[in-house]
């Protein structure tokens, strides 16, 4: 079901609205923090004070009218313009000997993900894996954060293998952010008590919740 929000934009374009010249215009809320009730927005690279007269999400492609009292004043959201998920794919088989959780040689799947302060997300992980030694050791992977703020993998969200031959693994966690800004996550890989850990058509999907 469309939110209000996104009601007004689709009113909007309805009515003649332009990403133009005109009055009303489409911009990217890319960043913002709230103050006292005033929204700090960057829109198409102009950082600008903006009343809302609802609320959005952080990525939200935003209309905004460019006249009258408050000569910037976001009014509505275009429908269906928040990208996601956000999905990134690697299809090399690649090889990881590692205890520790790092990179293969072609590092992710990764993507960035712009989130504001308590905003939380699905992560999911998935790919083709094994493990050479078989059962009572595995191959798994994880994923990190960086940017904004710094998340080290670990095994509570890694999607996990005891198999010597390759089989589809998947793992879906849920990420809260503690800040503000873009969150890079990218896929990380180790091995556990074996010698070889394998990996191939590897997946990141992040949703924003």
């Amino acid at each position: 079901m469309a939110s209000e929000l996104e009601r007004l934009g689709a009113a909007l374009r309805a009515d003649g609205g332009s990403d133009g010249g005109g009055p009303l215009r489409l911009r990217l809320a890319a960043a913002w923090s709230v103050s006292a009730g005033v929204v700090t927005i960057v829109l198409a690279g102009d950082v600008l004070q903006v009343p809302l007269l609802a609320g959005a999400v952080l990525g939200d492609t935003v209309w905004v009218l460019t006249q009258g009292p408050n000569p910037w004043l976001v009014v509505g959201a275009e429908l269906g313009s928040v990208v996601d998920p956000a999905q990134d794919d690697v299809a090399a088989s690649e090889t990881r000997t590692s205890t520790s959780y790092g990179d293969l040689a072609t590092v992710g799947p990764l993507k960035t993900v712009p989130l504001i302060a308590g905003q939380r997300c699905l992560v999911t992980v998935m790919a083709e894996a094994s493990i050479d030694l078989g059962a009572g050791h595995s191959a798994n992977m994880g994923w990190a954060v960086s940017g904004a703020e710094t998340v080290a993998a670990n095994d509570v969200d890694a999607a996990v293998t005891q198999s010597a031959t390759s089989v589809p693994v998947a793992w879906t966690s849920v990420f809260a952010a503690a800040t503000s800004g873009d969150h890079v996550f990218t896929a990380k890989y180790k091995q556990v008590n074996g010698n070889t850990a394998t990996f191939k058509h590897r997946r990141l999907i992040v949703q924003r919740c």
